[in-house]
């Protein structure tokens, strides 16, 4: 109610309805939906729309929202900023790590965009493949989602690399293949009153370079011995 008056006689009381107060529209409960349909839906409500994304390991995930600010459920009036979190599903492609060492597995999986795990043993007589990478799994060239484990195996050998002695001197080839684990066969013949020196070994059995089992004696085609 008011009172209106005009001049200094006349008066009236004139009724005036008050303005009834807009209700906020309550926010809707988005996630799980695909982001093209919620954010067209918000929008026709009168908010503002803005979207981050996240990498997901599932393509059932990809471009759906995973959460909102504000959430669903609440009053929030228009014209304000919805923030909805969205899928974005990657995949990449596995590379191939077989025959390279774990240390290169380690960097070339990351890099890629996966995640590397040692997952087995595998037994081999070969020492020259001794902790090189023997499978793996995903397979190289599978697209996989951005940050799959890729679990591979890698080759475990008692044997060990002979070295290369040939043309040392006979001492000095006994304590590099014993060094590895090796043992060497033959030597120069015992003179009496006489002491070998200034020897050396020529053409090696097994050969530089062969994996041969911890505890194998290393021959010489000839050892040349000089007395005193």
């Amino acid at each position: 109610m008011r009172r209106l008056c005009l001049g200094v006689l006349a008066c009236a009381i004139v009724f005036v309805s008050p303005v009834p107060a807009v209700a906020q529209p309550v926010l809707p409960n988005v996630i799980g939906q695909d982001y093209g349909q919620a954010g067209q839906m918000l929008s026709r409500m009168g908010y503002i729309v803005r979207a981050t994304y996240a990498d997901v390991t599932s393509q059932a995930q990809h471009n759906r929202v995973l959460a909102q600010s504000p959430a669903g459920g609440r009053r929030v009036p228009p014209t304000q900023t919805i923030v909805l979190q969205v899928g974005r599903f990657t995949a990449v492609k596995v590379p191939s790590i077989v025959g390279r060492t774990v240390a290169d597995a380690g960097v070339i999986l990351p890099s890629a965009g996966l995640r590397a795990r040692v997952a087995g043993q595998v037994s081999t007589t070969d020492a020259r493949k001794h902790s090189l990478v023997a499978s793996q799994s995903p397979a190289a060239g599978q697209m996989v989602p951005r940050g799959t484990v890729v679990d591979f195996s890698i080759y475990v050998s008692t044997n060990v690399l002979v070295p290369n002695v040939n043309g040392m001197s006979f001492d000095n080839a006994r304590r590099t293949l014993e060094a590895v684990g090796l043992g060497v066969k033959g030597g120069c013949p015992a003179r009496p009153g006489q002491t070998a020196i200034g020897t050396r070994v020529r053409g090696q059995w097994p050969d530089a370079g062969m994996s041969a089992p911890k505890g194998t004696l290393v021959g010489f085609a000839a050892i040349e011995c000089t007395y005193r």
